[in-house]
């Protein structure tokens, strides 16, 4: 059985794309000082995949550290405007009440409601 993972300083897990720097290691210690980005997390390892950015020469591009040898330089980058929401469904508009599926005007009375059917 593997232990889970180590977290970062902090107590967090270390997001993708989270800019790092490797330090403390004493068996290659050729990574130390180098920089990069989180890619992934290794569950069976229990060490973060890291994409180097100026590998030095005889340095591979990609390392695999435990968090305990790493330091957060700055956050990874928030995700695209087009991003999928990882929230449940209608937890989007939690907090504004009951809103109906579709947006509906009703205009003067006695008029029947118009609809929006499609965004532009």
């Amino acid at each position: 059985s593997v232990p889970p993972p180590r977290t970062a300083p902090g107590g967090h897990l270390l997001m993708p794309g989270t800019h790092v720097v490797i330090q403390g290691l004493t068996k290659l210690p050729a990574f130390n000082g180098q920089s990069g980005h989180v890619d992934k997390l290794d569950e069976a390892t229990g060490r973060y995949s890291v994409i180097l950015t100026d590998p030095a020469p005889g340095v591979p591009k990609h390392a695999k550290v435990k968090a305990d040898n790493l330091r957060v330089l700055g956050a990874p980058p928030p995700p695209p405007l087009f991003a999928p929401l990882l929230e449940a469904p209608g937890a989007a508009f939690a907090g504004l009440g009951s809103m109906p599926a579709t947006p509906e005007y009703y205009g003067h009375a006695g008029l029947s409601p118009l609809r929006l059917t499609q965004l532009l």
